[in-house]
């Protein structure tokens, strides 16, 4: 049996391919779900004008099928052509075809070049969607106009793991009459389609799409099960862009209600608001093939999460889900008002307010607005002051409130921190345990209120105004421990079947 061995864990396993008789050096790659190649090896291959998501939100172009030979075994699959891929890859679409084994030994890894029939991996789970794409500038444009009102409405809304489209179809059979039907009416061609609206509820927020300019394209080719033509900009936290589809059909529905901005209404049901914005667009068909499991992303399959929580919502108490996110807090009505402990003679902690960008001033606005609103901050006046820093979230457009809090945590008295160990709790989990659940509770810290003699510790100025914590602050030193501690007295008595374990204000 022909092999090659690679001595070593650091040599890579490479092989000479021919693909449609011209040599290219690839490396074998297991993790690739698809095969795929540099520019500079394709440019003799037929495109075929699909292109493969492949858990980024860049489309690869795909070939037409290509013929692929090493070592006189043979498959015939279309490829992938990216100029992100540093090396050829060999992906588990070719190994499988032509039953490629590879045998991992202390002295490197063995490579068969005739090998078992393996079933094909990659075509498992496989489907197509048909979407208008193509149109990231224009959407963008809307979205810097009405980004930030979107946010504040659905705070831990995300973008989709995918470029901005409008469905057409989705085809989980991968139907060969659908995909020639596209291929001759659609590839190529242009599709000029308008948005009047953009629609934003508990699910996420969209864009409603129709024809314009005489086009029958969209009337022609949408065909989804309970949805109206959209484009997904927002998917909420606990849903999928698939919740976006009923929503939007039942926006259609829904009668509204004026509001002080003339562009804006809301539901009369309060659940939904509507925005008045004109988005012209030019769509490019495109046909995508997607593994199954990128659906969650994509928004084209099962809702699996979305209908849990729309369960969970009917069986628990609507007060235990937190709304507002970071300005929605509980209060722990067991526990005591805490009183911190300041170091004999220690000086009252005073620290300048660092040089505050004004986009950051604005971003922490709606937060600290939120938690006077709340309780949790009142204006007060104190000797002391310690500086915020505003930090940019990952999502490069919100900011998380941060508060230093070193030179209050400098003078108050020690005590043991009991916060337990993560690997140590983790025993108590029985080894027959099946099923699981996390609870994070939201703004914990801010449910266990602050003795009144203490709170001058924790003063702060913004926009003029001298403001203070009637709760236990986020950034203080002893907060984990004094609630860690609250907490596990509440749980002392509770009697569960299974096994409950506290991280702070972490539940599993």
């Amino acid at each position: 049996m022909p092999r090659e061995s690679y001595r070593g864990a650091d040599q890579e396993p490479m092989l000479q391919v021919q693909i449609e008789n011209r040599g290219t050096p690839m490396m074998i790659d297991t993790g690739a779900t698809y095969t795929c190649v540099s520019p500079n090896y394709a440019s003799h291959l037929p495109m075929s004008g699909k292109y493969a998501k492949t858990g980024n939100t860049q489309l690869i172009p795909m070939t037409a099928p290509v013929r692929l030979i090493a070592d006189g075994k043979s498959a015939t699959i279309p490829i992938l052509v990216s100029d992100q891929t540093p090396i050829n890859l060999l992906g588990r679409d070719a190994l499988c075809k032509m039953g490629i084994q590879i045998q991992c030994s202390p002295d490197g890894v063995i490579i068969d070049k005739i090998g078992l029939q393996l079933p094909m991996i990659n075509k498992q789970g496989t489907a197509n969607v048909y979407w208008l794409g193509g149109i990231e500038v224009d959407v963008d444009k809307t979205v810097r106009r009405w980004g930030r009102f979107i946010q504040a409405q659905i705070p831990k809304a995300v973008r989709v793991k995918s470029e901005y489209h409008c469905t057409m179809q989705f085809d989980p059979n991968q139907d060969p009459v659908l995909d020639k039907l596209w291929a001759m009416e659609a590839n190529g061609r242009k599709a000029p389609i308008t948005s009047q609206i953009i629609i934003i509820g508990r699910q996420g927020a969209a864009m409603d799409v129709n024809d314009r300019d005489g086009s029958e394209f969209v009337n022609k080719w949408f065909n989804v099960s309970d949805s109206v033509p959209h484009i997904t900009l927002l998917v909420n936290e606990g849903f999928t862009s698939k919740d976006l589809g009923p929503m939007m059909r039942r926006a259609r529905r829904k009668r509204w209600e004026r509001t002080d901005n003339p562009l804006i209404f809301h539901s009369t049901d309060k659940n939904v608001i509507k925005i008045i914005t004109t988005t012209e667009m030019i769509g490019e068909p495109r046909e995508v093939e997607v593994n199954v499991s990128q659906q969650a992303m994509l928004g084209e399959g099962i809702g699996v999460i979305g209908e849990l929580r729309e369960e969970m919502e009917k069986i628990i108490p609507s007060e235990v889900w937190s709304s507002q996110h970071d300005t929605d807090v509980g209060l722990v009505k067991s526990a005591s008002p805490v009183y911190i402990k300041v170091k004999p003679d220690a000086k009252p902690p005073w620290k300048a307010q660092y040089h505050m960008k004004p986009e950051a001033e604005e971003g922490i606005s709606a937060t600290i607005e939120g938690l006077i609103r709340a309780g949790v901050l009142i204006e007060i006046q104190s000797c002391c002051n310690t500086p915020l820093l505003p930090v940019l979230k990952a999502d490069g457009k919100k900011w998380r409130l941060v508060h230093d809090l070193r030179a209050v945590n400098d003078i108050v008295q020690d005590c043991p921190a009991e916060v337990p160990n993560p690997h140590t709790l983790l025993t108590n989990v029985p080894p027959d345990a099946k099923y699981f659940t996390v609870i994070d509770l939201c703004g914990a810290f801010f449910s266990v209120p602050l003795a009144e003699e203490c709170r001058h510790l924790f003063a702060f100025r913004y926009r003029g105004k001298t403001l203070s914590y009637t709760r236990l602050p986020q950034g203080f030193s002893q907060s984990p421990h004094l609630f860690n501690q609250i907490l596990k007295a509440d749980l002392e008595e509770l009697m569960l079947d299974g096994t409950l374990i506290q991280y702070v204000d972490d539940l599993l």
